[in-house]
């Protein structure tokens, strides 16, 4: 059987040679992690980053479609400048300030001025390369019409949607603007809509057009109550001043029309029909109809306001009796 390996108590030069010059072992440690760390950071890598792109475009001419905004950098440089590049907003610089009217096809690979930090180099640009046609500035002055999304309230409907300002001013290439008479919003919303309301809405301009001005367009949105009829059955007659009269039928049924949320709020228990009489009363009978302002009439009580009419009652007469 083999003898154990002496521990390190039982070896004296051996605990000297680890506990011997402990603070050069320290930083002989943090110098080697050093090391390492520059070497990592000054690692080429290449990798893409997104830039702006900045058109520079001549004082008197656009294009007729718009332009990208933004291109896909592939570089190359240390990790470390890679990483203050990523927090940094880079620029793609194109100047046509000297192109003339027509079609043009910009390298951006080699015409763009692409700001980059030092130590990285640029591979590729995506796109590469960009057609675009300028033509003179046009304005023009159109039409907005609204474009509406959802429906208001139960019982609620628009009755007027009005947009302020109605014409705006638009500007653009003459060959889109010389053809465009009117612009459209983007939806406006009137799900659950039950009060009138203003709000500002956002103009769907076409491509390559804008606004000549900073107007902001609002639009005032007018809702009613829709107009609703509601039957009201067995509803009870009564002789108004004088309850001792008979009246035949004792119960008619109603037809009212009115704002949908006032109608539809009544109860039955709320609408009652009452008999005018002369005063006095100079017969034994009489023959009441539903007429406004007539001696002898039929009268319908209920809670509704002014909006609330009376179309019909049936039967369409009502005869009182004296007992």
């Amino acid at each position: 059987m083999p003898a154990p390996e002496p521990r390190i108590a039982e070896r004296p030069w051996l605990l000297r040679v680890l506990v011997a010059n402990p603070w050069q072992k320290v930083v002989s440690v943090f110098l080697a992690a050093g090391i390492w760390l520059y070497v990592q950071g000054e690692e080429v890598q290449e990798v893409r980053i997104a830039a702006q792109i900045a058109w520079n475009l001549p004082a008197d001419l656009l294009p007729d479609e718009p332009l990208p905004t933004s291109a896909s950098l592939t570089v190359s440089g240390p990790r470390s400048a890679i990483r203050r590049a990523r927090k940094s907003s880079l620029r793609v610089e194109v100047d046509l300030s000297e192109q003339a009217a027509g079609e043009h096809e910009v390298d951006l690979a080699s015409s763009a001025n692409v700001g980059l930090p030092p130590q990285i180099q640029l591979v590729a640009i995506a796109p590469s390369a960009v057609r675009l046609s300028l033509d003179e500035v046009a304005t023009s002055r159109v039409k907005i019409e609204p474009t509406t999304v959802g429906d208001p309230a139960e019982g609620w409907e628009v009755s007027t949607l009005t947009l302020d300002p109605r014409v705006v001013e638009v500007r653009g290439a003459r060959t889109v603007i010389s053809g465009l008479r009117d612009i459209v919003t983007r939806p406006i919303d009137l799900s659950g809509l039950a009060v009138s309301t203003t709000r500002p809405v956002e103009l769907d301009l076409p491509r390559g057009v804008t606004l000549a001005s900073d107007t902001v367009v609002s639009a005032r949105i007018e809702v009613t109550s829709r107009v609703e009829e509601r039957r009201f059955e067995d509803v009870p007659v009564y002789v108004w001043g004088d309850p001792s009269w008979r009246v035949s039928p004792p119960r008619i049924s109603v037809l009212l029309q009115g704002p949908a949320v006032a109608v539809r709020s009544m109860g039955s228990e709320e609408v009652a029909a009452f008999v005018h009489l002369p005063d006095p009363p100079e017969r034994d009978r009489y023959e009441a109809w539903l007429a406004e302002g007539a001696a002898v009439r039929v009268q319908v009580m209920h809670p509704g306001r002014d909006g609330v009419k009376v179309l019909s009652i049936t039967p369409p007469s009502i005869v009182a009796e004296r007992p």
